[in-house]
């Protein structure tokens, strides 16, 4: 019975996913737009690429967060972070051109903190990613994205609360 089971399921899920075979299509792109880590943001980009189908999706990115940095009684705190991102996407048609998509996964990062007059520490960590957008597709092989995605990077024990909203253009093959 157990194998029968097997096979019924292994069968469903080999049907299904031929049926996204069909429609599935891979995709590169890079993003621009502001890190804030803790209300200090900075300038952040990403080069992503994922493989989709009608509704579901896998994407890895590697993030670059920039640098947030406060001055404050003449000395300069700062963070410096990356990392790379795997996640499942799905993906609603709002229309023939225009996708909503939500992304959960994974944000495997490193930071340095600094602090004027002391050593830079580094750590590293991985925590979960949230996030969603809308992108336009005008042209088949070509679309234009806006983005917004949060995390948690918890650098030496502290939860720095981590929000990025960016704009970028994927090429589909």
């Amino acid at each position: 019975m157990k194998n029968r089971i097997l096979t019924v399921t292994t069968a469903l899920l080999l049907t299904a996913v031929a049926g996204q075979q069909a429609l599935a299509e891979g995709y590169i792109g890079g993003s621009v737009g502001n890190a804030d880590i803790e209300d200090e943001s900075d300038t952040a980009f990403k080069v992503f690429g994922g493989y989709r189908g009608a509704n579901f999706g896998f994407e890895a990115a590697y993030h670059d967060l920039g640098k947030p940095s406060e001055t404050q009684l003449g000395m300069t705190a700062a963070i410096e972070a990356s990392g790379l991102e795997l996640s499942a996407a799905g993906f609603f048609a709002a229309s023939s051109n225009v996708d909503l998509f939500g992304k959960i996964g994974v944000f495997m990062w490193d930071a340095d903190v600094s602090l004027t007059g002391f050593p830079t520490v580094s750590d590293d960590g991985s925590n979960l990613m949230l996030g969603f957008g809308v992108q336009y597709k005008p042209t088949q092989n070509f679309s234009i994205r806006g983005e917004y995605q949060a995390t948690e990077l918890e650098i030496i024990n502290v939860d720095f609360d981590t929000n990025i909203l960016s704009i970028g253009i994927a090429l589909h093959f």
